[in-house]
């Protein structure tokens, strides 16, 4: 019988990225954002019927957003 781990839903990584905004006019707002996110490799992931299953990898993200912000009072 193949053991697992105490929490299987923890796994390490690291997220990193950058992003700017401008205001296009008083109330609305251009957003773009970039992450990369590094996923820590796993090979405890099989259960009692599979021999072997893994995950990790890279996944890159790329974010635009379009805002309009309430005025103030």
């Amino acid at each position: 019988m193949r053991s697992h781990p105490q929490n299987p839903s923890r796994c390490g990584g690291a997220t990193f990225g950058g992003g700017f905004e401008r205001f296009l006019t008083d109330g609305i707002s251009a957003r773009a954002e970039y992450r990369v996110t590094h996923l820590g490799a796993r090979d405890d992931l099989a259960s009692d019927f599979m021999t072997s299953l893994s995950a990790g990898g890279m996944v890159h993200t790329l974010r635009g957003v379009l805002a309009y912000h309430l005025p103030t009072p």
